[in-house]
Parts: C-alpha cells; sequence; structure tokens
C-alpha cells in the first residue's frame, strides 16, 4: 500500500540554473523522498535550467509554460498538482535546512 503524500513542495522559476539546482540540492536533504513530492513551475526559462533539474532530480515534477505567466499563476498550477497534506510554496533561490520538513510537520500536526 502506497504512503500518503506529506508535502507537496512547489518552486515557481524561471532562468538561473544555478541558483535552482543549489535550492534543489537543499531541499533534497529534507525531503522524505518515499512522502515528498516537488513539482516546480517554469515560467519560459530560456536556460538550460530545466534540463539540468530533469537531469539531476528526476522524480520532480516539472510544469513547463511556454512564456512568463507570474508568479502567482505559477504557484496557482503547482497548488493544482499537489497531492500533500501539507504545501511549501519555495522560493527557487532558497536554501532549506536540512530539517525543516520534518520540523513543519511536528509543529503543523500539533
Amino acid at each position: 500500500m502506497s504512503q500518503a503524500i506529506r508535502f507537496s513542495v512547489v518552486i515557481p522559476h524561471r532562468n538561473g540554473s544555478d541558483t535552482l539546482l543549489a535550492t534543489l540540492a537543499a531541499l533534497a536533504s529534507a525531503l522524505d523522498r518515499s512522502r515528498d513530492e516537488v513539482i516546480l513551475v517554469d515560467n519560459g526559462s530560456t536556460d538550460d535550467s530545466l534540463a539540468r533539474a530533469a537531469a539531476e532530480y528526476p522524480r520532480t515534477v516539472i510544469i513547463q509554460n511556454p512564456c512568463n505567466n507570474g508568479f502567482g499563476r505559477a504557484c496557482n498550477q503547482g497548488i493544482a498538482r499537489a497531492r500533500g497534506e501539507f504545501l511549501l510554496i519555495l522560493n527557487n533561490d532558497a536554501l532549506v535546512p536540512a530539517h525543516a520538513l520534518d520540523e513543519f510537520e511536528r509543529q503543523f500536526a500539533a
């Protein structure tokens, strides 16, 4: 039986592959891959962001927009796709500490 999704982490993004990959690397240490999902919503990036993210983090769900639809719309697209009990909107330049999602869960579930 499959375990329920705990966190859906939605990352709106447009260009800046090195910054995005640093965010995904930090997030990877905070995730429980059996219970968390990452949804990357790209707003028409013209660099190699998506290719690099897909290659290095193949379990990341990628929604690719052909143009810059804006931060709010990208967030809403990710939220519509999210399956988690908890939702985290994460900027594409944020560095999440390794214990962050576990601590959020403790606080939110209390």
